[in-house]
């Protein structure tokens, strides 16, 4: 999963309020990757996708992903924001932590395995308050070459 994310996606400290304004910042790291032919058509799929159903997992969790024409190559996003953000959760906590998968749309359903990786490692408390007390991206990509 590591080998999909570098330090140009990672963001430490999310600038947004609201499900929107995250939304957009997960969208323009994703687009660092140099991996979308179209922002523009990205950002809407990921919202049409996100309008399907909330991607809010709850523990404070959130892994918005969509499969799209304007995606080159499968690319990972990750942001936390200290204070937490109404994400529509299935536990209605406050989502703080943030990945964004981005797929191809003719690709394979690689997407749902890094999901289901994903959704186990972040279900351990442990995981997931390293990744909140990651200081530097450095530390975000070495908790997630460990796991």
């Amino acid at each position: 999963m590591d080998r999909l994310l570098e330090k140009e996606q990672i963001k430490l400290n999310l600038e947004g309020t609201t499900k929107r304004e995250i939304m957009k910042e997960l969208v323009d790291l994703i687009a660092k990757s140099g991996n979308l032919t179209s922002v523009k058509e990205f950002h809407k799929d990921i919202l049409s996708r996100e309008k399907k159903g909330s991607t809010g997992m709850g523990k404070g969790i959130a892994i918005p992903h969509a499969r799209s024409h304007a995606v080159t190559e499968t690319t990972l996003a990750f942001a936390k924001s200290k204070e937490g953000v109404e994400f529509d959760s299935l536990d209605d906590n406050l989502a703080k932590i943030f990945f964004m998968i981005a797929v191809p749309k003719k690709g394979s359903q690689e997407h749902l395995n890094i999901l289901t990786q994903l959704s186990q490692q972040l279900m351990h408390h442990d995981f997931r308050n390293k990744l909140l007390a990651a200081e530097t991206k450095e530390e975000v990509i070495k908790i997630l070459s460990n796991n």
